[in-house]
Parts: structure tokens; C-alpha cells; sequence
């Protein structure tokens, strides 16, 4: 339960963001529970528990979990049909600046540099080939914070804003000091659509599945 892929996948799920979500759950939960059905089938004797139910439980099980990421997907695809143009002009403009940050952040490694990067947590620009290659190319930290632990609130409230965010860095010594900085549950949060100066809910370039054209690098200079 300590694997990387599951933690950052269940981060997902917690985030305010709408996929992962239900459908997704559902079909974990159900790939959980097939293959739970498989190890006791393999356990048992008899004729019920046979090669040709565990074939076919193996089968299920294989089946179920691509479609958690379907369901996502689906999702995704949904967002972009109900606003096409906005959907196109916001990926053309987010798209070459999450690539360019994550060039500056090889260009940073490759010179034995630091860098930091941040943005919303769930976002579309952690999945792109860009990102994904470079953490599979370097040893890369990562966390995930609630800004309201951080002291983050909005400017009009003065309440929190709890904005999941996730940072990934050249170093653990970047982001140790964030580890564990998720909302503790014991304040009020800000409304979302009223934290801007003027009380008015700001627009988001972006559907809730993709990267902002705001995405907040920061390459830092010391050596490592």
C-alpha cells in the first residue's frame, strides 16, 4: 500500500478536481475485489474453484482497471464538448509552457541545479509525456500540500483556502518542510467563488483536468 502509484493515484482522488472520481473508484474497488476472489479461488479445492473460474476471474481482473482510466478519460472528453473553443485556445497556450518547464527543469538537472515546480493538484500537466519522462529519467520528490495549511486565505474573507497542490522538486530538501501540511479539518474554508478582491468568482483558463496557462515553475540557482 506504500507504492508510489497508489498514493499518488489516491492524491488524485482527494483532489478537488471531478476525475478521478466515482467511476473510477468503482472500477479499483471492483479490480480489488476480483482479484481478492481470485487468490481465495486459488486457495480452495474442489470443483467450484476450478482453472476455468480462475482463468475468467483473471480476465476480470485485467479488464477493470483500464477502465478507471477510461472513465476519466471520458470525463475529460465530456469538459471539451461543452466548450470546444475554450478548450482548444486554453491547451494552446498551457501546453508549450508545461513542456518548456519541464525542459528547464532537465536543463537545471542535467547542470547539477535544483528546481521546483508547482500546480494544482490532479492537473492534466502531471501526466504529460514531458513530466512523466522526467521522472522516470531522474530520482524526482514530489508532495502534496493544502494551501490552507500553509497559511494560504482569501483576500476578501480572510477565511482559508484549502487549493490542493502538488510540487515536485530535484531534491527532498526542497519539499521536506511541506510533508504533512494537509488541512488539519479544524477551520472554515473560503468560499471558492468569493476570494477574489471584487467578490467575484475568478475565471479559470483552463477546464479542471488541464494545465494552467499560469503553471508556476521555479528553477533555483544553487548547485547541488
Amino acid at each position: 500500500m506504500s507504492d508510489a502509484g497508489l498514493t499518488q493515484w489516491l492524491s488524485n482522488l482527494a483532489a478537488r478536481t471531478p476525475a478521478p472520481g466515482g467511476g473510477a473508484l468503482a472500477c479499483a474497488l471492483a479490480a480489488q475485489a476480483t482479484a481478492l476472489f481470485a487468490m481465495v479461488a486459488r486457495y480452495s479445492k474442489g470443483p467450484r474453484f476450478g482453472h476455468a473460474l480462475i482463468e475468467r476471474l483473471d480476465r476480470d481482473q485485467a479488464s477493470l482497471m483500464p477502465l478507471a482510466t477510461e472513465d476519466q478519460t471520458a470525463f475529460a472528453a465530456l469538459n471539451r464538448a461543452r466548450s470546444p473553443a475554450a478548450w482548444e485556445r486554453s491547451i494552446r497556450l498551457s501546453r508549450p509552457l508545461a513542456v518548456l518547464g519541464a525542459r528547464a527543469a532537465e536543463v537545471q538537472l542535467m547542470s547539477s541545479r535544483h528546481f521546483i515546480a508547482e500546480h494544482p493538484q490532479g492537473s492534466e500537466m502531471w501526466r504529460m509525456p514531458a513530466w512523466t519522462a522526467l521522472a522516470e529519467r531522474w530520482p524526482i520528490a514530489w508532495v502534496v500540500i493544502d494551501q490552507c495549511a500553509v497559511g494560504l486565505r482569501g483576500p476578501r474573507t480572510g477565511s482559508f483556502i484549502r487549493k490542493p497542490t502538488e510540487l515536485w522538486a530535484s531534491d527532498e530538501a526542497l519539499l521536506s518542510r511541506l510533508r504533512g501540511c494537509r488541512c488539519p479539518g479544524n477551520h472554515v474554508h473560503a468560499d471558492p467563488r468569493r476570494t477574489s478582491p471584487d467578490g467575484l468568482a475568478k475565471r479559470r483558463k483552463m477546464p479542471p483536468d488541464g494545465p494552467s496557462d499560469s503553471a508556476n515553475f521555479s528553477q533555483l540557482g544553487a548547485k547541488k
